[in-house]
């Protein structure tokens, strides 16, 4: 599954935006888990116990807390998220390479433009899948990929992995 959040805090867009994930998963033949937030308050709250995104695609012109600010937050738990920004600002992009953005799509947002933005994510995501090693933790698969292990350590019945 292929799991998306959008953050925007104007309902019209967010509700677009929502829309184009939809169309290019029923046009890619993937299977997509996607969350709407209208707030960066909200997306913090609301996604605190939720499994890691694939994607994330924040306004970056929002109330209080904009999409770079979250980004930031974000960057301090999660190196590996893919991060796009949608704004109508061009001088906004330089300040993105802080938070590792993959992309700023300008707004209007087109199509055509998201939608191969997102067959490269999930083409990516799906080739770094092969190289992981799966396991189940406390009942949860967990996808770990080979290049976080330093090693592993076998103790009876148990695996240690050192990350």
């Amino acid at each position: 599954m292929f799991s998306v959040a959008i953050c925007e805090d104007e309902k019209v867009i967010l509700d677009f935006e929502s829309s184009l994930v939809s169309e290019w998963a029923a046009g890619a033949g993937c299977t997509v888990q996607l969350d709407t937030y209208i707030s960066a308050e909200q997306f913090l709250f609301e996604s605190e116990d939720k499994e890691p995104y694939d994607v994330l695609i924040f306004d970056i012109q929002m109330k209080n807390m904009n999409g770079m600010e979250l980004a930031k937050r974000i960057r301090r738990e999660d190196r590996d998220v893919k991060i796009v920004f949608l704004t109508g600002i061009r001088d906004a992009a330089i300040e993105g390479y802080e938070v590792g953005a993959v992309r700023y799509l300008l707004k209007p947002l087109k199509q055509d433009v998201l939608e191969s933005l997102l067959d490269m994510i999930n083409t990516e995501r799906k080739r770094k899948q092969e190289n992981c090693f799966l396991f189940v933790q406390n009942g949860t698969t967990v996808r770990m990929p080979y290049s976080r292990i330093l090693y592993a350590e076998a103790n009876g019945h148990y695996l240690v992995l050192m990350t």
